[in-house]
């Protein structure tokens, strides 16, 4: 046999901006022989001297074919490719973790491209995903927010996986996506993807919901050698109605104020590359005020509740000050009290750097790191938070790569400081009066270990492998604030493999399975993530997929151990949100009566049976008269609720001692009466104390809470994507997902324990307390309230037309009856006698929902670009009964949509667009935040130039909400009105 002859074919393969483009595919068609470009874009292949027809292909280009010239022989052929001119075949890597065209993605994407990011003006990267398919974005101020796929938001929420150049990028150990803390400068975005739909598969916990994957540029891939761009935003906001108490009268608060920097650079021999970036952020967000939250000018005292202990108040340091003898002196530390107001002034800060060394063809090793810091008004599951202090809250990463050939490994560690950041007490209209409030800070300097390691093999023609293993190290630090009395053992490991592949059988079926395992150490065991799905090549440029995914969401930290007190209540319990690591059990009695724990009026507590009234005269002489000096809480309580401006002690004093001698002791009849349960926390939201109550057998019959475990989430998804016409993508997703294990919101484990209504009487002349107060008791209250009522100015009330039955008794009654002996709590080492509020896996929920996105070029020349564009959002339902009976709000409107048109006049460098969205009312709770949220009418409006002269330099303009449509986005967070910012920005 006769060796075939050949002839060799070389030359460089480059992209439209004729840059190297490495890793290109060169092939003889029908053949498997074949090369690859290297990493300056250079091939050289032998080809049979009778082959017909050269075939070139590269992610995200158009193929293009060649006929081979062989009569000449050897020769040198250099390659153009182009790119696709619609964004459906951009090249994605988030969806499996490797260079694969959108087409042939196994998931339902979105990208947002360089040239859209670089048009568009925003103050964080969620700007950037308005509009998308599937996200949904709630809005609590100008640069702060909670974004989620597919809906079940929340407050503080970070159930979507938020993915940096392949770094996690939430805040450790909270694991919430502040996405005004993302280090980067919005100059060096290169693209967004948006995985919609679970992701465990290869991202491992937390990616249930999806995944929002942010790229930055590459130094070594930039046509200039050194690249510089200036930036600078300025902009104002327009108020709602409560300007006129605020930003003096004006509706508009005009002080934003973004400047921001970006410099790259590489060596000629592409071997080291650099870039820098960074910015700062000055503005006024909108103002909110909560009802629930001290006035302005109240007293806050600040101290702490450290390891679960009773609160305790900071002192500063000793001054020196000069007194009224003129003498300089030095006085003893004092209280760190503080005059309440809230402050929306925004602060924040960035920066960021990075180093790419290429040694050799194959190697790649990259340090980058940054840090920011964030002042702002931040809500969470207790209540609003003023976050960051005169410091900031900080955030810094450093993060390594290695990458050698397809080996990539990397180490990155998070870190957080709160700095001055602290909880804003969350108070009752009931429990007002009771100054100063006590506030303690949240420290958080809490760090996220991540080591992983991934490496694809091709062992086949069609068959990919891509597999890895991934451990994080989870460490809090709150120095017992935030975690509490978990503090010694709130530490977390996590480990995680994986093993994904593709096979292409047929040139119209691509074939995709997955598998992946995480272990918990806290939750001590194995979960398990697989994946699975079918393309089918319909046609040219057009798919249609059928995937199955299996993803968790682990617990937080905040999930196992937080241990937070919001308030403490006049009888000395607090309201606590707890973590639930080990699960909690009520106490019962030996005849199986659920009991409940004694406020800790004097410093302790004891366990009564809640059905069973015989021990009511022990529970109530302990609170007695002759234990008046143990609760001095309770006698400022009662004087500042009659007058916050007097002395009032001697009079709080003797109506306490005449209350509790008149339900306790000889002469009372406290055995008749009987307990009540509430609600502390409907209480606390609606001010309504018959709505709050719980029925005796509903509290009596409380269930051991298990602890918290992963929720998982499995989700079956029909999809098309078309690219048609060269002009117009498509892209259809109808979803089924279950939920198990649901992990909600903060609810309450306890039920407060009050003295029956119809026993105190409030409105109620037969009541036993009325009795034994006025008619058994000599009527000496009676005499005591006729005094203070009549005898001193401040406290006359005019209107009073009885000696008994006016509105100071009805106060009197009405505190007492709402103030609780004790509550339904667990037997807990962590829980005290407390009331608390924690997280439970609240059962199963079903979902199906629609995804559709249109991105049409409507017309182009020469001269026009004309696009328009458009996205729904549909789900069956935005509220879930679950299989345990607990009813789940989806925190997302079941409908909504998006339409935008863009365009851009080519020649002369101007560009402008609109978009319009709407979304559906609906009810939303999260937390302590419970309400309706309007439908939404939201049209923006941008514009852009680049001049003619210079066409480095581009003006932008974009307004946000035109046409001032007042909005909240969410219960407790600000009627949003109008944005406007210009920026020009300069590259050199």
């Amino acid at each position: 046999m006769f060796a075939q002859e050949t002839i060799t074919v070389s030359g460089v393969v480059r992209d439209d901006k004729k840059q190297p483009l490495p890793g290109a595919t060169i092939a003889v068609k029908g053949t498997s022989i074949g090369t690859t470009s290297d990493d300056a874009g250079k091939y050289s292949l032998q080809v049979p001297k009778d082959a017909k027809t050269l075939v070139v292909s590269y992610i995200g280009f158009d193929n293009k074919e060649y006929p081979i010239n062989a009569a000449g022989g050897n020769y040198t052929l250099s390659i153009d490719m182009a790119g696709n001119s619609v964004e459906l075949n951009q090249v994605v890597v988030s969806v499996s973790k490797r260079k694969e065209k959108i087409l042939d993605a196994p998931a339902s994407i979105t990208v947002i491209g360089r040239d859209q990011l670089e048009s568009n003006v925003v103050t964080t990267p969620v700007d950037e995903l308005k509009g998308t398919a599937g996200v949904d974005i709630m809005r609590t101020g100008l640069i702060s927010s909670n974004v989620v796929v597919r809906g079940f938001n929340d407050i503080f929420s970070g159930s979507v996986l938020n993915v940096v150049d392949d770094r996690i990028g939430s805040v450790p150990s909270l694991r919430i996506n502040a996405y005004q803390l993302v280090p980067t400068s919005s100059l060096d975005y290169e693209k967004i993807e948006v995985i919609r739909g679970p992701a465990s598969a290869l991202y491992g916990p937390n990616a249930s919901s999806g995944v929002i994957a942010i790229s930055t540029r590459d130094p070594l891939e930039q046509k200039d050698q050194f690249e510089t761009t200036v930036a600078m935003t300025s902009g104002f906001i327009v108020l709602d109605k409560s300007y006129k108490q605020y930003n003096g009268g004006s509706p508009i608060s005009g002080n934003i104020v973004n400047p921001e920097f970006r410099h790259s650079g590489r060596t000629k021999n592409g071997i080291f590359g650099y870039k820098i970036s960074g910015g700062y952020f000055q503005g006024q967000d909108y103002p909110n005020f909560d009802p629930r939250e001290p006035y302005t000018g109240d007293s806050l005292v600040f101290g702490s509740v450290h390891n679960g202990n009773t609160f305790t108040p900071d002192t500063l340091q000793k001054y020196t000050h000069v007194n009224s003898q003129g003498q300089t002196v030095t006085d003893s530390a004092k209280l760190d009290i503080r005059r309440f107001k809230k402050d929306f002034s925004i602060r924040k800060w960035n920066a960021d750097a990075r180093f790419d060394i290429h040694p050799t063809k194959d190697i790649t090793i990259t340090i980058n790191g940054g840090l920011s810091s964030s002042h702002n008004i931040e809500l969470t599951g207790l209540g609003a938070a003023q976050a960051g202090g005169n410091g900031g809250w900080i955030y810094w990463y450093l993060q390594a790569k290695f990458k050698w050939k397809r080996l990539f490994f990397q180490y990155f560690i998070n870190s957080s400081n709160a700095g001055s950041t602290y909880l804003i007490p969350q108070l009752s209209e009931s429990s007002r009066g009771s100054f100063p409030y006590q506030v303690q800070l949240l420290i958080d300097k809490s760090k996220l270990h991540v080591l992983q390691i991934q490496h694809s093999w091709t062992p086949i023609s069609k068959l990919n492998f891509v597999y890895g293993a991934d451990a994080q190290f989870v460490r809090p630090n709150t120095e017992g604030t935030i975690n509490g009395l978990f503090e010694p053992v709130d530490y977390v490991n996590m480990a995680g493999i994986y093993l994904q592949g593709d096979y292409e059988p047929l040139k119209w079926l691509k074939l995709v399975a997955a598998f992946r395992a995480d272990y918990n150490s806290i939750i001590n065991n194995v979960a398990a993530s697989p994946r699975a799905a079918l393309v089918f090549k319909v046609a040219e440029n057009q798919d249609i997929r059928l995937t199955y995914n299996r993803a968790f969401d682990a617990p937080n930290t905040l999930d196992q151990f937080l241990d937070l007190a919001q308030t403490q209540l006049p009888n000395g319990m607090y309201a606590r949100g707890i973590g639930n690591p080990y699960g909690y059990n009520y106490q019962y009695d030996g005849t199986g009566n659920v009991e409940f724990k004694t406020a800790p009026w004097g410093g302790t507590s004891s366990w009564v049976p809640f059905n069973n009234n015989t021990n009511s005269a022990t529970v109530t002489a302990a609170q007695s008269a002759a234990n008046v000096a143990q609760f001095n809480s309770i006698m400022n309580f009662m004087a500042n609720t009659f007058n916050n401006s007097l002395n009032n002690m001697p009079l709080a004093q003797s109506l306490v001692q005449g209350i509790f001698n008149g339900i306790s002791g000889a002469n009372g009849s406290v055995a008749t009466a009987t307990y009540k349960a509430l609600n502390l926390n409907t209480f606390g939201s609606t001010a309504d104390y018959n709505q709050s109550l719980i029925s005796n057998s509903v509290a009596a019959s409380v269930q051991n809470v298990k602890k918290i475990n992963n929720q998982y989430t499995q989700t079956v998804e029909l999809g098309y994507k078309g690219f048609l016409f060269h002009k117009l993508s498509l892209q259809l997703d109808a979803y089924w997902s279950r939920v198990n294990n649901y992990v909600g919101a903060l609810t309450p484990a306890s039920e407060a324990v009050v003295l029956n209504n119809a026993f105190v009487g409030p409105d109620n002349s037969t009541g036993q307390l009325y009795k034994n107060l006025y008619v058994n008791g000599g009527g000496q209250l009676g005499v005591l309230l006729g005094k203070s009522l009549n005898g001193v100015a401040s406290l006359r009330n005019a209107t009073i037309t009885g000696p008994i039955r006016d509105s100071t008794w009805d106060a009197i009654v009405v505190l007492l009856s709402q103030l609780p002996i004790g509550d339904i709590t667990p037997n807990s080492k962590y829980v005290n006698s407390d009331y608390i509020l924690t997280y439970e896996n609240l059962g199963r929920l079903d979902v199906f929902g629609i995804d559709f996105g249109a991105q049409l070029n409507a017309y182009e020349d020469t001269r026009h670009l004309v696009g328009l564009g458009t996205s729904v959002s549909w789900v069956d339902k935005d509220h879930f009964t679950l299989s345990t009976g607990e009813s789940v709000a989806l925190n997302a409107p079941m409908a909504k949509f998006s339409i935008n048109f863009d365009h851009n006049l080519k020649k002369s460098g101007f560009g402008y667009g609109l978009q319009f969205r709407y979304a559906m009312p609906y009810d939303a709770a999260s937390s302590v935040y419970v309400g309706h949220v309007d439908p939404c009418y939201i049209l923006d409006a941008k514009v852009s130039y680049k001049l003619k002269w210079y066409k480095k330099l581009m003006i932008s303009i974009n307004v946000n909400n035109l046409t001032n449509h007042q909005w909240s986005s969410f219960p407790g967070a600000p009627l949003m009105g109008t944005q406007a910012y210009f920026k020009a920005q300069v590259t050199f």
